[in-house]
């Protein structure tokens, strides 16, 4: 198929021409088991193992603290030298919710877990991600 590599040494698919190739993604992906249940389809599920594990940690954002400041809007930060990714969602309060992802044990990963205070997180927040700390930053505890 057309811009579908598949680097057949790495891992063994089997045939490497297919008519259709979806990739659906969640655990319980609806459109992956309409594929599978519909009469007659021969689709199957190929999972793979993870190779570019991610964990995660939440941070609350106050925009509505800044002037000015949309919370209406979706947004993304990388800072790819630290491996730091980060996406800002708005919730239905007018606030937004952070979501931190980066590699299990890597320099940042343990950065971030040895954050102890509000103060200490502010200063990694603006040295790592300095366009986005304009936000009022909360820092809570994750269980």
């Amino acid at each position: 198929m057309d811009g579908c590599e598949v680097q057949a040494e790495e891992i063994d698919l089997g045939p490497t021409e297919y008519d259709l190739i979806v990739g659906a993604d969640g655990v319980q992906s609806r459109v992956r088991e309409a594929l599978c249940l519909a009469p007659g389809s021969a689709t199957r599920v190929e999972r793979f193992v993870d190779t570019n594990e991610r964990q995660y940690k939440t941070i609350p954002f106050h925009p509505s603290a800044v002037a000015g400041t949309p919370v209406d809007l979706n947004w993304g930060y990388q800072n790819k030298s630290l491996g730091l990714g980060m996406d800002a969602l708005p919730t239905k309060e007018g606030e937004m919710v952070g979501v931190l992802l980066f590699k299990p044990g890597s320099d940042v990963y343990e950065t971030v877990n040895a954050l102890k205070d509000g103060d200490a997180a502010a200063r990694f927040f603006a040295e790592a991600m300095p366009p986005r700390m304009t936000l009022t930053l909360t820092l809570t505890p994750n269980p």
